[in-house]
């Protein structure tokens, strides 16, 4: 069965199961069913289109390779990615408070998966730096989000 041909009539419940399953198709259902949702909740708290579609992409990528952690018995698929897309967004206006070149560096760690030898040779800067940087980075963000009261 094409689960996408009939996105209207597939239940949350439905959608909920084959993503669960990991279904090839199944990550352009839930995005049908729930982009909508994320994107707003993104734009919102962003107020700026590019970067509420970054988090748009994030939230689905991450939901997606998270996939196993989901519990439909906690919570339903949509309230699952209300929170992702909140997470995302607090940690998006947070790395929005590092300076440039700190959060280049997480930018390119987190978002790009590079690894710290790939950041290094991509910036132009000593492996160290990178190191430095992702590790006084990680302090402030979890200073921040603690302070925040923000479960991460």
């Amino acid at each position: 069965m094409d689960y996408c041909q009939c996105v209207d009539r597939t239940s949350d419940e439905d959608v909920s199961g084959v993503f669960s399953e990991g279904h090839p198709d199944a990550l352009q259902l839930v995005y049908e069913r729930f982009g909508s949702l994320v994107y707003s909740i993104a734009l919102r708290s962003l107020r700026a289109r590019s970067d509420a579609e970054d988090v748009t992409q994030q939230v689905f990528v991450s939901a997606w390779r998270s996939r196993d952690s989901f519990d439909p018995k906690r919570g339903t698929l949509g309230g699952w990615l209300v929170t992702i897309t909140r997470n995302k967004v607090v940690l998006a206006d947070e790395l929005a408070q590092l300076p440039e070149s700190q959060r280049l560096v997480m930018v390119l760690a987190f978002y790009s998966d590079l690894t710290h030898e790939q950041i290094a040779k991509v910036l132009g800067l000593p492996l160290g730096t990178v190191k430095s940087h992702i590790r006084r980075s990680l302090q402030r963000l979890r200073s921040r989000l603690e302070a925040d009261g923000v479960s991460y």
